[in-house]
């Protein structure tokens, strides 16, 4: 198998820096609340975007010498990697990791591994007093106003919606964003289990004067399987019958005579009956009945391990608990939302305790699909309809409200410290505590208190006029760190603040997360001593 040919360059650092140097200026200019937009120009034709989202900007990037771009998206997989955990704080990675890797470059190669095990110490003891001063906060509107405020840019109508949705859906409660239709902001909330499948047939609505199918009292069969036969849905319906109840049949799909026969006892009007399919596939749909089965307090019956299901008496499925019961259900034509189920507290508890274990091994699939399914049994999903007066202020909202989101349930998760570059002061004061022993660990200090101050400086740097002197940087940096230990400045009043007292807070998740990956892509970059290319064209 024949290799493609690579330049090789031996010496990289001087076009690394270049390219890191660009990304940091462009994603740099958007930090904080006085950051500007970036313009980026589509690279397939269309509309292009006014951002001041830090990972959009970096998404957007590509500098037209190799070894210069290769570097800069090394810097930005590690932002990308940020959003993906958190959500937020990609600027500040970008920030942190381009200082960082630009001094690791040049210095020799023989005090490169040393001065990064004295740093990789101070990284820590960084993140271990941050998480130390972290606060939890309660899934109050009030409580979540304080961290959605910042993160939505100040902008209140935002930050209210935001915060407004996450405190309905609560910690394990899942809340999304779309454009709104009518071009203002708007919100929805759903409580109940819920899942995205409607009726199987328009004619389980016709004659109730609805668009959907809502009824009290229901039983719930869950079937792992296709219904295709009539005499397959006859013991579940002669059991509503019986029990005076009405009926969600769910299944892998419901079609032929059993579907007509549901259809036909539900246009009869003595029993109300709905089918529904059941949503995902393989062992995710597997996932989602067993849970369905666990709200309702039934069993998920399978042909295979039960037999077939046409030769149950319809007495023994109330009996032996294979039907559920809710107290409500409602079936759209695309959405069923099953309300009051009669399944064990505690037992439902449980099963989203192991859930909530099984977060931290999935990847970032598999993790969208456990996070639906413990806002399904938490009850609680919430959308937010985002506005403005024409694409670009839509397109700039979204990127606010998904912030928003993201900072609220970082928060909850896990905890909030001041805003305003606080826990980087914390950083620089662990900086200038520590002691070094030799001309490496002098090194190391002397780049850490450069790297973490860096975030600071172009916070302040943004909100500052043009042409301000850097000095002016440096005073009000210098003032910050001589004030109390959680003053820091405030941008849109241009005065120190303690903002623990002012209730201006942020995840405290943001700040450690950043050290961290940073610090791990900062590393790499700084060790790099070739780069292999491929040749350009040279025509």
């Amino acid at each position: 198998m024949s290799q493609q040919r690579r330049d090789v360059n031996l010496n990289p650092a001087e076009q690394m820096i270049l390219g890191i140097d660009a990304l940091r200026k462009a994603v740099g200019v958007t930090l904080g609340p006085k950051g500007q937009n970036v313009l980026i120009d589509p690279e397939y034709g269309g509309n292009p975007t006014h951002t001041k989202d830090g990972v959009t900007v970096a998404r957007g990037f590509c500098h037209d010498d190799d070894v210069a771009d290769s570097a800069a998206k090394t810097i930005i997989m590690a932002s990308l990697e940020m959003n993906s955990k958190v959500g937020d704080g990609t600027t500040s990675v970008v920030i942190l990791a381009a200082e960082l890797a630009k001094h690791i470059l040049m210095l020799p190669a023989g005090r490169k591994r040393s001065v990064l095990d004295r740093l990789e110490g101070l990284y820590a003891e960084s993140c271990r007093v941050i998480g130390s001063r972290s606060e939890e906060i309660t899934s109050t509107k009030k409580s979540l106003l304080q961290v959605a405020t910042l993160a939505c840019n100040h902008r209140e109508e935002l930050a209210d919606l935001v915060a407004e949705t996450v405190a309905a859906v609560g910690v394990d409660g899942v809340a999304t964003f779309q454009q709104s239709r009518s071009g203002y902001h708007d919100k929805d909330i759903t409580t109940g289990f819920h899942f995205d499948r409607g009726f199987l047939s328009p004619f389980f609505v016709e004659g109730i004067g609805a668009d959907s199918w809502d009824f009290a009292d229901c039983f719930v069969l869950v079937f792992d399987g296709n219904l295709s036969d009539g005499r397959s849905v006859a013991p579940a319906i002669n059991a509503a019958m019986a029990g005076k109840k009405n009926l969600l049949i769910i299944a892998a799909d419901v079609v032929g005579e059993a579907l007509a026969t549901c259809v036909v006892n539900n246009s009869r009007g003595k029993v109300r009956i709905v089918a529904v399919k059941a949503p995902k596939f393989g062992a995710r749909r597997t996932d989602v009945l067993q849970d369905i089965a666990l709200v309702t307090d039934g069993r998920v019956y399978n042909e295979g391990a039960h037999g077939d299901i046409a030769r149950v008496e319809p007495s023994k499925l109330v009996s032996e608990g294979i039907l559920g019961t809710a107290s409500r259900v409602i079936v759209s034509a695309a959405k069923t939302v099953i309300v009051g189920g009669a399944g064990d507290e505690e037992e439902i508890a449980a099963r989203m305790n192991k859930i909530r274990d099984e977060l931290p091994h999935c990847d970032e699939m598999e993790r969208m699909h456990t996070e639906e399914r413990l806002a399904r049994l938490a009850g609680g999903v919430g959308t937010i309809f985002v506005g403005g007066r024409n694409d670009a202020e839509i397109k700039s909202n979204m990127f606010l409200v998904e912030d928003g989101i993201h900072a609220c349930f970082a928060a909850l998760r896990q905890g909030v410290i001041p805003a305003g570059g606080v826990a980087y002061k914390w950083a620089i004061q662990v900086g200038r505590e520590y002691e070094p022993t030799d001309v490496d660990g002098q090194t190391a200090k002397d780049i850490f208190l450069a790297v973490v101050q860096a975030p600071l400086e172009q916070l302040i740097s943004n909100a500052l006029e043009s042409g301000t002197p850097k000095t002016a940087t440096y005073q009000i940096i210098g003032e910050m760190l001589n004030r109390g230990v959680n003053v820091g400045y405030n941008i849109l009043t241009d005065k120190f603040a303690d903002f623990k007292k002012t209730k201006l807070v942020e995840p405290t998740i943001l700040s450690i997360e950043a050290l961290r990956t940073s610090y791990g892509c900062g590393s790499v970059l700084g060790t790099t001593a070739a780069a292999l290319t491929k040749p350009r064209d040279k025509k």
